[in-house]
């Protein structure tokens, strides 16, 4: 996993994260905004997906983030990883 931002936009807001990403896949385990209801979550989202084949949110522990990937077209994901740990998230498919 590594740490990720898009720096500070012309409106000072910061969104950052830990992810990580092949050419094609970007996975997600955390993602921060330090404002809500600005929209910077959605402007990141559709950019990744101009960016990523799949992408796939981890530990969702917010309703109104799940609320928002269900908008953004992502739907339930289960996934076992390569230690066998079961995961559970959100994933979106171009």
């Amino acid at each position: 996993m590594k740490l990720f931002d898009n720096g500070v936009d012309q409106i000072g807001v910061m969104l950052g994260g830990l992810a990580r990403w092949t050419d094609s896949r970007l996975d997600i385990l955390a993602i921060h905004s330090d404002q809500e209801n600005t929209g910077q979550c959605r402007w990141f989202f559709k950019d990744a997906k101009r960016q990523f084949k799949t992408i796939c949110v981890w530990a969702i522990n917010d309703q109104v983030l799940q609320a928002a990937l269900e908008r953004y077209g992502f739907t339930p994901q289960t996934e076992i990883d390569g230690k066998g740990e079961v995961l559970t998230g959100m994933r979106w498919d171009a």
